[in-house]
């Protein structure tokens, strides 16, 4: 039995013998094909054929975090070519046939914003796709291997909790699922959902009081007069059930009133609110006070951490300490929940690092996570470049003017006055009768004293020192200039170098060139001591604006060497 067939025979087991060979020549077609380009676009990272159809069709449990983007359906409008129409329709199948039973790949997949995705999915165009997302989710809250209504007690059992708890702000899971009353065949399974939902906040989230709004319960209400009996009887249930209390205020803009959220989920709505008001000590304050574990920070979901750590990099840029914004988005960028995310969050970070003057490091994270149709990010990328080109003419023209200055420092040296003297030592001539003693026929055993005379300082040509180098220890220094177009060599020199000589001298003798020489020989001595000397390179003056001007074959040598240190 091959991949295909393994992966699928108990899915399809109960189908029709017709329909059993249709699903494996279409899942073998996908196995032959396994569109491993679209889903690097969607994932933005490499994969070879082989992990592509691993993803697919054997997923490890770690494995549904990928899931959560990969089953995301296509902007409204995109072509059937788009990289979403193509991974959607292949994942989002086999998660429906086989994946979303599987326990420890479905919690995964909903710590990492999965259950979102599916909702999105709610109202797609194509109703197969629409089924099949419903579907999945009544198979995520009905997996007899985690029971939804028992109170939480472990960190991972809260984390499930509070993503299911903040479908109705981000996903809207109430209008989705109202969405589907107008569609016979989808209308039951979309009622079943809601009714779970409600049951469930209600039960464990609120003081046993769960108020709708009036839009809500005329939606049940109108649900009642379906055509199929058993989803007419479940409506009417669900209707009297929740008709027992008043109807939300109409100023609530959320379906559900009275819903108890957990405390490090609050603190995180109010630090959002916070960072709307400006209020960015109080963000800091609340987003630390969460991200530092003091409120059960291990039972936020993965997402929710990313978000506050985001959040928090935010509110350090807005305050103007751009250093701190780069730690906490740097790691919010590793695992951003959704794509909108990811194109904010490089933004916010590329605008850091731009204010740090780290012009190659922000363009690198938006060429890393830009995507083709976002305007924005294209824009934030011409106007570095602007930025970088403006910045090397600056250069270029600051280095024409020095040399213009010294040229000029050559041709009317400084005049010495008249009265300028300078001590100088004078080694006074041997006096052969002086130093020869006639009485006891012995030379002297005590040469005579030197003077030191005063003399007039001669004028010499001065040469301004304007655009010259810092003075650097002749041998370390020139032992460097001499190892940069030899990359064996410049590794010898550096395993042995003394920490302290490098960072003496390299200042002195940093350019384009010695950048070259240091990352091609850095590649070829023990990582620890590479990243001695990196560190050491970093905290140059000169070195980040050396980098910022090199040339593009610099700056990849420096990523490998960056990649191979981490």
């Amino acid at each position: 039995m091959d991949v295909v067939e393994a992966a699928l025979v108990d899915a399809i087991a109960p189908f029709p013998e017709e329909l059993r060979k249709a699903l494996v020549a279409k899942f073998q077609g996908y196995y032959e094909t396994p569109a491993t380009a679209s889903v690097e676009e969607v994932l933005r990272k490499r994969l070879t054929d082989d992990r592509a159809r691993q993803l697919l069709f054997e997923p490890t449990p770690s494995d549904g975090l990928w899931y959560a983007a990969l089953v995301q359906g296509p902007p409204h409008g995109a072509p059937a070519t788009h990289p979403c129409a193509i991974t959607c329709q292949r994942y989002l199948a086999m998660m429906y046939l086989c994946h979303a039973q599987v326990w420890s790949f479905a919690s995964e997949f909903i710590l990492h914003d999965g259950l979102v995705t599916l909702v999105s999915m709610f109202d797609h165009d194509d109703m197969h796709m629409r089924g099949q997302a419903l579907d999945t989710f009544t198979q995520l809250t009905s997996n007899p291997a985690f029971d939804w209504f028992q109170q939480p007690t472990t960190a991972l059992e809260k984390a499930l909790h509070h993503k299911m708890l903040l479908l109705p702000n981000s996903a809207s899971i109430v209008q989705q699922l109202v969405h589907n009353q107008a569609t016979p065949e989808l209308s039951f399974c979309a009622l079943q959902i809601l009714a779970f939902y409600m049951s469930w906040v209600r039960k464990l989230y609120t003081k046993g009081e769960l108020r709708l709004s009036r839009a809500l319960l005329d939606s049940l209400s109108a649900w009642t007069e379906s055509a199929s009996p058993d989803e007419a009887e479940l409506a009417a249930n669900v209707f009297a059930d929740f008709n027992r209390w008043p109807a939300a205020d109409a100023s609530d803009s959320s379906s559900l009133a009275g819903v108890e959220y957990p405390r490090e989920m609050k603190l995180l709505q109010e630090a959002s609110d916070a960072f709307k008001t400006k209020a960015f000590d109080r963000v800091l304050e609340l987003c630390s006070d969460v991200l530092d574990g003091n409120n059960n920070a291990d039972t936020l979901p993965p997402a929710e951490r990313q978000r506050a750590l985001a959040l928090r990099g935010a509110a350090h840029l807005a305050a103007g300490n751009a250093q701190a914004a780069t730690g906490d988005l740097y790691t919010a960028l590793e695992h951003p929940p959704t794509p909108s995310e990811r194109g904010r969050w490089a933004l916010s970070l590329a605008d850091a690092l731009t204010q740090l003057n780290q012009l190659d490091r922000a363009l690198s994270v938006l060429h890393e996570h830009v995507d083709g149709s976002d305007g924005a990010l294209h824009d934030a990328i011409q106007k570095l470049l602007a930025v970088k080109a403006a910045a090397r003419a600056s250069s270029k023209d600051a280095k024409e003017q020095a040399l213009v200055e010294a040229l000029m420092q050559r041709k009317h040296p400084k005049p010495v006055g008249p009265r300028d003297v300078v001590l100088a030592p004078v080694v006074p001539k041997r006096d052969v009768n002086g130093t020869f003693n006639k009485e006891n026929n012995q030379d002297e055993l005590i040469p005579a004293k030197p003077k030191v005379l005063l003399t007039k300082k001669k004028p010499t040509k001065h040469i301004s020192t304007s655009m010259s180098a810092q003075p650097f220890s002749t041998t370390t220094g020139r032992r460097l200039l001499k190892a940069k177009t030899n990359p064996e060599a410049m590794a010898k020199l550096l395993s042995t170098l003394a920490l302290e000589d490098f960072e003496r001298v390299i200042g002195s003798v940093l350019s384009e060139d010695m950048l070259l020489g240091l990352f091609r020989g850095l590649r070829l001595v023990p990582a620890s001591v590479a990243a001695s000397i990196v560190g050491c390179l970093e905290a140059t003056p000169r070195y980040q604006l050396t980098l910022d001007l090199a040339s593009h074959d610099v700056l990849a040598l420096r990523t490998q060497l960056m990649s191979l240190l981490h």
